[in-house]
């Protein structure tokens, strides 16, 4: 480990960390979309909990509390009279895109967890290894500049753990980017398939 520290340094460390709860979260995302695709539409499935919640919102929303002519009398009598009251709309209500995202996202945090955490490592993956492929060749340099005949063999090993950490960051953010486009589109596949059984709209 000693010796590992050595060759990648700091940058090398901590994409070691960052790799090992990656894959934590690739094989957990992974799994709990396999479960959700599994259930499907089962009566305790989460899809079908959703479902449910977005059609008793749309019909509670549905319904208006008074008619328009009501809401016109109403509203003239309150004028009248020097008082205001508070009208309930459909319009004010959430659009069932927005009711079916947020449940999903409370429903399936951890998939949606996962897929954030695996790009956060796609993303900072390749900075880190180029970090430490920065600093690894301002050291190689550092030595090179403090010796007058300087050992070529000494410096392509050093140019060699240098480049380490770039190949460690690429070997990370690969397959971390490849395992969160397949949760996204996972989870865009549940969406569209809620929105169906939401709209009674079977596809043969």
């Amino acid at each position: 480990m000693l010796n590992f520290y050595y060759q990648v340094g700091y940058s090398g460390l901590c994409l070691l960390l960052i790799g090992l709860v990656g894959l934590f979260m690739a094989i957990r995302g992974t799994v709990l979309v396999i479960l959700v695709k599994k259930q499907g539409l089962l009566p305790q499935g989460i899809l079908n909990q959703i479902i449910i919640t977005v059609q008793q919102c749309e019909h509670a929303t549905a319904a208006p509390t008074t008619t328009a002519q009501e809401s016109t009398d109403s509203a003239s009598s309150a004028k009248g009279q020097g008082s205001f009251t508070n009208l309930t709309t459909p319009s004010s209500a959430p659009s069932r895109e927005l009711i079916i995202n947020t449940l999903m996202q409370v429903r399936m945090k951890g998939i949606y967890s996962s897929m954030y955490f695996l790009k956060l490592c796609a993303a900072i993956g390749p900075l880190l290894g180029l970090l430490g492929t920065v600093l690894g060749m301002v050291d190689v340099f550092s030595n090179l500049s403090a010796r007058s005949m300087p050992d070529p063999s000494m410096l392509a090993g050093g140019i060699w753990e240098a480049l380490l950490t770039t190949v460690m960051g690429l070997t990370l953010a690969i397959p971390a980017l490849i395992v969160h486009y397949y949760l996204l589109m996972s989870l865009r596949g549940i969406r569209n398939q809620i929105n169906l059984a939401v709209s009674n709209i079977k596809l043969n």
